[in-house]
């Protein structure tokens, strides 16, 4: 929980403890879905869950999420990939707005 109040605290402001534990309980149980099982990882997952949606791995409008999530290989590996392609997207994303 500390750390996504560091890190998001606009964010984790607005929800209550309660809320957030539920939140993180159920991202934990989402992530482990894909074998992320590693703590810096799943800070990871958890971070893209406030940045893209709670539900981004499955959301049509990121495809890539899902695929990088269910491709083989080390979830150390498709997390960093999955990191990369948000970065990309929060690019476009801030490019868009400023157009």
């Amino acid at each position: 929980m500390c750390h996504l109040k560091n890190c998001i605290a606009e964010s984790c402001a607005l929800i209550s403890e309660a809320d957030l534990l539920k939140i993180i309980r159920w991202g934990r149980r989402r992530s482990r879905g894909y074998g992320i099982e590693r703590e810096y990882d799943f800070f990871r997952y958890l971070n893209l869950m406030f940045m893209f949606g709670m539900e981004f791995d499955t959301s049509p409008q990121y495809p890539w999420a899902a695929r990088i999530l269910t491709s083989k290989g080390r979830a150390a590996a498709r997390m960093d990939l999955l990191m990369d392609h948000a970065m990309l997207a929060c690019s476009r994303m801030e490019r868009s707005r400023t157009d």
